[in-house]
């Protein structure tokens, strides 16, 4: 991915209004969980389930973020050749989520160490009940805390310098 500037948008409300910093010099921006796409699909289809019910949290956790790593390199190969920029929007990011839902042990390190070198990361913080909707839809259950997921997030920003949007205040920046 050398040949394109990438940035990742951690956003557990999009799509929703893009804050206009970044959404100016955005390029392409790409939902890399799509709304009704097959893994949402997967997921409230089977979330009621006794067997998905059973699973361990981290094992819901490194389901999601694997799909993130899927969803990355199927947009490497079929990315535009025209568009120099594309903005990736992740919903949750996944070490916060480990973190908030008390997960001490998983795959997920690993499993973000395969994800692509962004060259900027922007942070949405949005109210709890924003995040809690959005484990919903992509966990199949709640299973953080989204104030803790709210200040490792920000934390997680300040450490690596990201763009922060928002106060966490309503459901949008």
């Amino acid at each position: 991915m050398d040949d394109i500037r990438l940035t990742y948008l951690v956003d557990p409300d999009c799509p929703g209004t893009l804050p206009p910093e970044i959404q100016e010099g955005a390029g392409e921006i790409v939902h890399l969980i799509e709304e009704d796409g097959e893994y949402v699909t997967a997921v409230s289809r089977t979330a009621d389930l006794p067997a998905y019910r059973s699973l361990p949290d981290e094992v819901v956790l490194d389901l999601y973020c694997y799909e993130l790593l899927e969803r990355m390199r199927e947009r490497q190969n079929v990315r535009n050749p025209d568009s120099p920029v594309e903005t990736w929007v992740i919903p949750l990011w996944p070490a916060c989520v480990y973190a908030a839902a008390g997960c001490a042990v998983h795959s997920g390190r690993e499993i973000v160490a395969g994800y692509p070198r962004p060259d900027r990361v922007g942070l949405v913080v949005r109210d709890g009940q924003a995040l809690l909707r959005e484990a919903r839809r992509l966990l199949g259950r709640h299973l953080m805390d989204p104030d803790v997921y709210t200040r490792l997030a920000v934390e997680a920003a300040g450490e690596g310098g990201w763009q922060v949007f928002g106060t966490g205040e309503g459901g949008s920046p």
